[in-house]
């Protein structure tokens, strides 16, 4: 991504442009869900505000990749950015236990020389187990997975996929809304260990799992040009979940809408930056929001 890295100057930008003109998210977060490509196919919540005053907060430290991408003294001048941005949130506790309980489907990543990735000596004599088929050592995994479920998993030795960064988390009472931002890169087909597990679904599953029924949900794709999700993308994301179940799924994709359409309609005062350098002082005012020390 380099220089036109998608979170800076895309995300921030047109998101800081937003929360300026409404913190609460009242006047443009109903018009945002309903830009989504396939919004009309699906029954858009009736209530999209106010959002949560914990994820318009600016009390997060800048994640380590974005601190690589804006070097030293760029990242001096952005040291806190929003919750709502670059949002850890823990895999899908259900596909996690169906890797475990199909390890054949397993794929051992490579590095980029094709030669199979190392992993502590303990933490590979266990996947190499595992897949090879020992039943004690898959039982023994279920076990940890039940005891510390999804939340825990990070860094365990069975957890076949990992936390996922959300580019921004917009939520409300009632509605959760993951955006997944892209500019001049793909969205990504593929975790390490397997093959066939599309980011903008597993997204999906990620913000199913985080509503726990409790509330509605979505996922909106912003990128620079239309994009769309291949039909079998579905089945080989969701192996572990029935038709219909997926189709279910399905319906809480609102699809993709340009950053140059959410301008237009959104923001019109503001000018997509080319690179880092033009999109930092569009991002200064992260500097002014409140934080949790300052709000009541």
């Amino acid at each position: 991504m380099g220089e036109r890295n998608s979170t800076v100057t895309r995300v921030w930008p047109v998101f800081e442009a937003l929360f300026r003109s409404d913190p609460s998210g009242r006047t443009w977060l109903p018009q945002l869900v309903s830009m989504g490509s396939h919004a009309g196919q699906r029954q858009t919540p009736g209530s999209t505000g106010p959002l949560l005053p914990v994820f318009t907060t600016c009390d997060l430290s800048l994640p380590g990749p974005l601190k690589r991408a804006l070097g030293p003294i760029r990242s001096a001048r952005l040291p806190l950015i929003r919750r709502a941005y670059e949002a850890e949130l823990p895999p899908s506790a259900d596909f996690l236990r169906w890797l475990l309980q199909h390890p054949e489907r397993l794929t051992w990543p490579r590095d980029s020389r094709g030669v199979d990735r190392r992993f502590g000596i303990q933490t590979e004599a266990k996947r190499r187990k595992l897949i090879a088929g020992d039943a004690e050592i898959r039982s023994a995994a279920l076990v940890e997975l039940a005891a510390v479920g999804a939340v825990g998993s990070r860094r365990r030795w069975w957890a076949f996929e990992g936390f996922t960064s959300v580019d921004c988390r917009l939520e409300t009472a009632d509605f959760l809304l993951l955006i997944e931002g892209k500019r001049t890169e793909p969205i990504s087909d593929s975790t390490d260990w397997f093959p066939g597990r599309n980011q903008i679904i597993r997204n999906l599953e990620v913000a199913q799992a985080l509503a726990a029924g409790r509330k509605d949900f979505a996922v909106l794709l912003c990128s620079e040009e239309p994009l769309e999700l291949p039909e079998d993308a579905w089945p080989q994301s969701l192996p572990h979940l029935p038709q219909e179940k997926i189709e279910e799924l399905k319906q809480h994709y609102l699809g993709c809408v340009t950053w140059k359409d959410i301008v237009h309609k959104l923001c019109p005062d503001l000018e997509l930056p080319d690179k880092i350098d033009n999109a930092i002082p569009l991002c200064l005012p992260l500097l002014e929001c409140p934080s949790n020390s300052t709000q009541s």
